[in-house]
């Protein structure tokens, strides 16, 4: 098995379990190392095992933060293989305390803060704005560079996007033809399923394709409902949600206050 599936693997198998809380921060974990991975930076060992005492609750994500930076501080024995683990080690930690919090801004400065915060220590320029301009080549361009914006502009760039952001709505973007589900007992078999492990036949993982049956069996069920019926935090449901949306599998009709959720896809 290769590292990269071995961590998650080891990860993935808390959600397996059904325990809710180590679920969730699973999840945050996956999402932190998969986005060093994303850049090219691979972590290390030590912060895999670090993780898995975090969400069996054994050390908090304070202590977790604690422990990566004390293992790169306090070593002076390390391989450069090691060494090359630090930022993506750090951050990864960062992401995943960020993740767990339950405030969030969103607008410019909050983006700013968040980079402050994931990269303090690690960059210089942790949290500014960059004042000269810059290109990249990228893999996936086969080394070309993506065109970026000229650095005198970055701010009003970012107040015009998350401006416009705030008040783009995406619902009514898409529609699929579907054969609702007839069972008077999917939300207890949904919930059933995810535990017991069963496979997804589409393209999500357990959790989603619980909600996905929940919303097919209650159109009109809040996502606070959603959250006590799956076990999970308002927060996950609410970012479950947002993926299943993007995928094209659910939307949600007639507004926030008096919709319904509809589901776009066939579940067997």
């Amino acid at each position: 098995m290769s590292e990269e599936k071995n961590w998650q693997f080891d990860l993935e198998e808390y959600i397996r379990q059904g325990e809710p809380e180590q679920a969730e921060k699973s999840e945050a974990w996956q999402i932190a190392i998969g986005l060093q991975q994303v850049d090219g930076l691979k972590t290390s060992a030590y912060l895999l095992d670090t993780a898995k005492e975090h969400i069996e609750g054994r050390i908090s994500i304070d202590e977790a933060q604690k422990r990566i930076q004390s293992y790169y501080e306090e070593r002076t024995d390390r391989k450069e293989i090691e060494d090359d683990t630090k930022e993506a080690d750090i951050v990864s930690a960062r992401i995943t305390k960020l993740l767990g919090e339950k405030t969030f801004q969103f607008s410019p400065v909050e983006w700013m803060m968040i980079h402050r915060r994931l990269f303090e220590g690690v960059f210089s320029h942790a949290g500014q704005i960059r004042t000269y301009n810059i290109t990249k080549k990228e893999w996936v361009l086969k080394g070309e560079t993506v065109i970026y914006a000229s650095w005198s502009s970055i701010k009003d760039t970012l107040d015009y996007d998350f401006k416009m952001e705030k008040e783009f709505s995406y619902e009514g973007y898409m529609h699929v033809d579907y054969v609702p589900e007839q069972n008077e007992n999917t939300a207890q078999r949904a919930k059933e399923d995810m535990l017991k492990g069963n496979s997804c036949p589409l393209n999500c993982p357990l959790d989603e394709l619980a909600i996905l049956k929940l919303l097919l069996d209650e159109p009109t069920i809040t996502q606070k409902e959603l959250a006590k019926k799956i076990g999970k935090s308002e927060r996950t449901v609410k970012n479950k949600i947002a993926a299943l949306k993007e995928k094209g599998y659910v939307q949600r009709l007639n507004g926030k206050k008096n919709g319904k959720w509809e589901v776009l896809v066939t579940l067997s």
